[in-house]
């Protein structure tokens, strides 16, 4: 299985790049529910990097944390999990909380073909919904699922 990313730059009918889609909902009166940001404004060298792993028995529940910081705000840019090849195919609901909009959710397959593994990115980052805010990946126990790995991964500015 590989992974395949993705980046999109919007540019007008001349050429010149959009720098802002939400501008006809704010000039509307309509707030952005999300902490949008253009590419490129959390620069990569910015910020403390800040990580977690870890890792779970078959049929038990997992979980990674990326800490708070006083003052500060953690930006998620991205998560991966994992799982060991199970008995039977199973799936689990992933909960991303701590974030703006957040709870997310993700369904996590886990499949009898061979190792499951999901990655998602968030460029350049997905907002704490405040300062000195958790940012907290869950996986439920998965009766009769495989052991799993989760790692996520940011930057606190």
């Amino acid at each position: 299985m590989a992974n395949v990313g993705l980046t999109v730059l919007l540019v007008d009918a001349s050429g010149k790049a959009i720098t802002s889609l939400l501008a006809p909902l704010e000039a509307g009166g309509v707030s952005n529910p999300l902490d949008v940001r253009l590419m490129g404004s959390i620069p990569e060298a910015a910020g403390t990097q800040v990580a977690d792993s870890t890792t779970a028995a078959a049929g038990t529940a997992n979980s990674a944390v990326l800490p708070a910081v006083a003052g500060e705000t953690t930006y998620l840019r991205g998560f991966a999990i994992s799982s060991a090849i199970p008995a039977a195919a199973h799936s689990g609901l992933l909960t991303l909380s701590g974030v703006v909009g957040g709870p997310l959710f993700f369904e996590f397959n886990e499949l009898i073909q061979g190792q499951s593994v999901m990655t998602v990115s968030f460029v350049p980052g997905l907002a704490a919904s405040g300062q000195n805010q958790v940012i907290t990946l869950s996986l439920p126990a998965i009766t009769g699922g495989g052991a799993t790995a989760i790692a996520m991964w940011g930057v606190q500015l």
